[in-house]
């Protein structure tokens, strides 16, 4: 009598033929264009960002794997890579680091290695910082500065366990009247506030390194006679100037609170 083996095996039952390498490596390459358009509207404070947190990624992925060489895998550079698109374009590259380190060593080689890790390790890194370093990973730039590409925003380079110096006075310089901290979530959170398709593609709300910073939640109002009052959204922060070099010499910020009835 022929005896008949039965195998049990998980999904999937049919292979592409494409190796996990392949995989990750093509998800890099889709994530360079909006690593170009970062820089493109940051410059060189998102550059040092993106290619800091990636290459803690790789070293603590190196140091934790001694025996086995995962970096050629490639998953360690989608996590640097989506980290720093995560981050704001201000933030301190020491505290990039720390995140960038503990994406690696909690998010993902405490568990096992890629695949056996139930959260991303991007994100474990992201919520990380955000609970160890609140304000500094709530600090938005203007996008487009004029001397993005000569110059770094003055809290890049902060020293290791410094707190960050306060940039006011660096956004007045980059010949901004006024720009506001919300986000957009909490724009739709607390204010009931949508933002469009449009701006969340072309780059005109605040958030992140991948996401650019407007001045559409400000009110700006010219200071005449007959113009008294104001009223607008309630921005979380907001810069003004008084005398810009286009010559809008009087203009004032007047943040008002909106009620809803609940």
């Amino acid at each position: 009598m022929s005896k008949h083996r039965i195998e049990l095996r998980a999904a999937p039952h049919q292979h592409s033929g494409h190796s996990v390498p392949t995989i990750m490596r093509n998800v890099v390459y889709s994530l360079l264009p909006i690593c170009g358009f970062s820089v493109w509207q940051y410059g060189l404070s998102a550059l040092a960002l993106l290619l800091t947190v990636t290459a803690t990624c790789l070293a603590t992925e190196r140091l934790l794997n001694r025996n086995a060489n995962t970096l050629g895998d490639w998953s360690a550079v989608i996590t640097g890579v989506l980290l720093g698109l995560t981050l704001p374009p201000a933030f301190p590259l020491w505290m990039a680091i720390v995140a960038g380190f503990v994406a690696i060593a909690i998010g993902k080689a405490m568990f096992g290695g890629l695949g056996h890790n139930p959260f991303n390790p991007a994100l474990v890194g992201r919520a990380f910082v955000q609970a160890a370093f609140p304000v500094a990973i709530t600090t938005w730039v203007p996008a487009f500065s004029v001397h993005r590409f000569s110059e770094f925003v003055p809290t890049t380079f902060t020293a290791p366990l410094m707190m960050p110096p306060d940039i006011v006075d660096w956004v007045k310089q980059q010949g901004v009247d006024a720009f506001t901290g919300a986000t957009p979530l909490a724009r739709w959170k607390f204010e009931n506030v949508t933002a469009s398709a449009h701006d969340l593609l072309t780059g005109t709300v605040t958030a992140s390194a991948a996401r650019p910073l407007p001045c559409s939640s400000c009110c700006v109002a010219p200071i005449s006679p007959s113009a008294s009052s104001w009223t607008g959204a309630s921005p979380s922060q907001c810069w003004a100037r008084r005398h810009s070099p286009h010559g809008l010499s009087n203009w004032s910020i007047r943040p008002t609170i909106q009620h809803q009835s609940l």
